[in-house]
This record gives structure tokens, C-alpha cells and sequence, in this order.
């Protein structure tokens, strides 16, 4: 039982899971997590702005706030205009990714960025 108190005190379960051939899964830190929410929040308020409008932009801008784990219930849009919010969330999103400490979840707010940033380019 000491044994293991002092693997954990030392940080040393990944190495001890590394070698007994089992691959570890990193927990998420909380900066993660708050940046996770901060975009979905963000990003489910760029659905509620696009509803009733163009089904194929809805559509992914939903499978973007899918890939985030959030969900649209609730959410306010935003007053600006849809591409200058489109626009707002890419920079929004690059940010994001840029603090991520997963790389993981960067190179997922980095995806949603450039696909934002495309579609706030093709939005009138």
C-alpha cells in the first residue's frame, strides 16, 4: 500500500501503466475544460444564430458543436451579423487552440477555426 502512495505522490501511474503494457489516457486539466465550454457555449450560440437558415450551414455548425460535446438548448444568439459572428468564432477558436494543453483537443479547436473561418468567407 506504500508502494503505491508513493507511485502516486511521485506522478509515476503512467509509467507503471506504460509498463505493464497498458496505454494511459490523460485527464483532462481544468484549463481544458474551461476552454471546451467556453467553445461550446460559443459555438452553440452560432446554431441558434443560423437556425432557420441555410440547412447545410446548420448542419455543420452542428456537427462542430457535436465534435465540442455541447448542445444547442438554450442558447442565445448572437445580434451580429452571421458572417462577422462566423468571423468572431474562428479568431474565437484559433485562440482556443493556441492554449489548449491536449493536443488532442487543439488540433480540434484548430479544425473548427479554419472551417469556420471558410464558411465566414462564404457567408453573405
Amino acid at each position: 500500500m506504500l508502494a503505491a502512495g508513493g507511485v502516486q505522490a511521485a506522478g509515476r501511474w503512467d509509467d507503471v501503466a506504460r509498463w505493464a503494457g497498458i496505454d494511459p489516457v490523460p485527464r483532462p486539466t481544468d484549463a481544458d475544460r474551461a476552454l471546451l465550454a467556453e467553445a461550446a457555449e460559443d459555438q452553440a450560440a452560432l446554431v441558434a444564430l443560423a437556425s432557420g437558415g441555410d440547412p447545410a450551414l446548420l448542419a455543420l455548425l452542428s456537427e462542430q458543436l457535436d465534435a465540442l460535446g455541447g448542445s444547442a438548448t438554450g442558447a442565445s444568439p448572437s445580434t451580429a451579423p452571421l458572417s462577422v459572428a462566423l468571423a468572431a468564432s474562428a479568431e474565437l477558436r484559433t485562440n482556443q487552440a493556441l492554449e489548449a494543453d491536449s493536443p488532442d483537443l487543439a488540433r480540434t479547436l484548430g479544425s473548427i477555426a479554419v472551417g469556420l473561418r471558410v464558411l465566414a468567407g462564404t457567408t453573405a
